[in-house]
């Protein structure tokens, strides 16, 4: 078999690339990366591995990495959603070598989707507010973030939220700060699954008697529609034929125990 013959054959058996010496040009790499279906793929990454050399295929798939010197080259190509390709290429001395690269595409994978009832959440315990969270409608807050925001007035605990203004309050001995929806808006506010309870004969704010510390999380919804179904009765202002409103449920430390403990103790200044 003539050598320029046998030299090619021993080019065409190479799996990954086909590599056809080109006359001209100085150690010059020049290629084409493709699909499965030889389709042009562009922004595919092309790297010569021990060299550092890189460069990025255009629209037609193609690209071009020059060398100071020939020898064997660690060819790696890289594009999201197919296997990376390596290859060694030799590149010569002088003239330049083209390679085709064909990359294959990596399975899909879909993420599994989980969809929560948000009916079947518990309306009065903790693990309610867990469970409507992960439905991912909403605006929550865990003990943990609410830590780490220290706040000092109950409006610092919504600072951020959409909607929501903080309003100035004057507590006995010191001054305060609320939070109301911004104008044209209402708001409601539950605490513990429920509504306020009788405080001392009176319906009166438990945020008279407890300090942010005692709160351990804050679910919050800006919009009637949001508002998940079991807490819907309470999103009404007034109660009886009023306007929908948003909702911000509150969950307490010893909310359930009356008269609350500060009514008991009197309230630090």
């Amino acid at each position: 078999m003539p050598a320029r013959v046998s030299a090619l054959v021993a080019m065409l058996v190479v799996p990954s690339a086909v590599l056809c010496a080109v006359p001209a040009g100085a150690q010059v790499l020049v290629g084409v990366v493709t699909d499965s279906l030889e389709r042009p793929l562009r922004d595919a990454d092309v790297i010569a591995g021990q060299l550092g050399q890189r460069a990025r295929t255009d629209s037609t798939g193609r690209f071009s990495l020059r060398f100071r010197s020939g020898g064997r080259v660690e060819l790696v190509v890289r594009l999201i959603g197919y296997r990376q390709h390596l290859d060694t290429v030799r590149v010569p001395a002088v003239g330049s070598v083209r390679v085709a690269v064909r990359m294959v595409r990596l399975p899909q994978r879909l993420a599994a989707t989980v969809i929560i009832d948000r009916r079947q959440c518990d309306e009065f315990a903790l693990s309610g507010f867990e469970c409507r969270r992960d439905s991912g409608i909403g605006y929550f807050r865990d003990a943990g973030e609410l830590r780490a925001m220290r706040p000092r007035h109950w409006a610092d605990m919504l600072d951020g939220m959409p909607g929501l203004r903080r309003r100035p309050t004057l507590d006995p001995g010191r001054m305060g700060w609320d939070v109301a929806p911004v104008p044209s808006r209402c708001l409601r506010e539950i605490w513990n699954g429920q509504l306020p309870l009788s405080l001392a004969g009176q319906e009166r704010s438990p945020d008279k008697f407890w300090d942010p510390e005692d709160v351990v999380a804050i679910e919050y919804y800006a919009e009637y529609r949001d508002v998940p179904p079991q807490y819907q009765r309470y999103a009404w202002w007034p109660p009886i034929g009023g306007q929908p409103c948003g909702l911000i449920v509150y969950w307490l430390r010893g909310a359930d125990r009356v008269p609350p403990p500060k009514e008991r103790r009197g309230r630090a200044p």
